[in-house]
């Protein structure tokens, strides 16, 4: 946990005075919201972003990504 709790730190950092953002804990982890719509979070000790589906399958191409699953599938 204390991994996943400087992940949060380092979200908080960079998302730190610019407006609209809003925290909250969801789905067993943290999440940060834009205007009340989900932008990013950590789940299970991982960072998640929503990309959008124009940027989807590019954001597949890294080594570091995978799609989001919460069912623990992956």
């Amino acid at each position: 946990m204390a991994d996943a709790e400087r992940l949060v730190g380092r979200v908080q950092r960079i998302l730190r005075g610019r407006q609209g953002i809003t925290q909250r804990k969801m789905f067993g982890g943290h999440c940060f919201l834009l205007n009340g719509n989900m932008l990013c979070g950590i789940a299970g000790g991982k960072f998640v972003a929503r990309v959008g589906s124009e940027a989807y399958e590019e954001s597949l191409t890294s080594k570091y990504t995978q799609p989001m699953d919460f069912k623990g599938s992956r």
